[in-house]
Formats: C-alpha cells, sequence, structure tokens
C-alpha cells in the first residue's frame, strides 16, 4: 500500500516552497504505523520549520483513496 502525506510549513523553505509531500509505501499492516512515525518525527525536530497541517491519504494497490485524515499539530512552548 501506499500514502500521500502532503503538509504545509508555516514559513517557506528557502526555496520558497509552503507545501510538501512526502510517499510511505509500506505493507497493509504497517503503513498507517508508518505514517504516524514521521509525522511524529517531523513534528518533534527542533531546527525544522513548523508544520501548521498535515493531509495523509492511503492507496490501496489499485490506486483507489481507502483511508484519509488531517492532523494538526500542536506545538508547546517551554
Amino acid at each position: 500500500m501506499e500514502a500521500l502525506i502532503t503538509y504545509q510549513l508555516e514559513r517557506p523553505t528557502r526555496f520558497g516552497r509552503k507545501t510538501l509531500t512526502k510517499r510511505i509505501s509500506a505493507r497493509k499492516e504497517n503503513i498507517v504505523a508508518e505514517v504516524n512515525d514521521f509525522i511524529y518525527e517531523r513534528v518533534n525536530k527542533e531546527n525544522f520549520i513548523p508544520v501548521s497541517s498535515f493531509n495523509v491519504k492511503i492507496f490501496n494497490y489499485k490506486k483507489k483513496v481507502i483511508n484519509e485524515w488531517n492532523y494538526t499539530p500542536t506545538y508547546g512552548t517551554n
């Protein structure tokens, strides 16, 4: 299965992009865990540009969307 993660940055990168995409391929049993691991790692990196929202679409082998969700991270102030 394949997941397509589109995420919006709070400010542009040095190349001027505010929307980035990540494609993850994994087995059916592991695809949601792989997506959640990517989101967790991306949100918790201190030197990365903060993300305002994630849009996740999971496709089956026929390229049909079988699961979709949005996630808006909350960044704690230390």
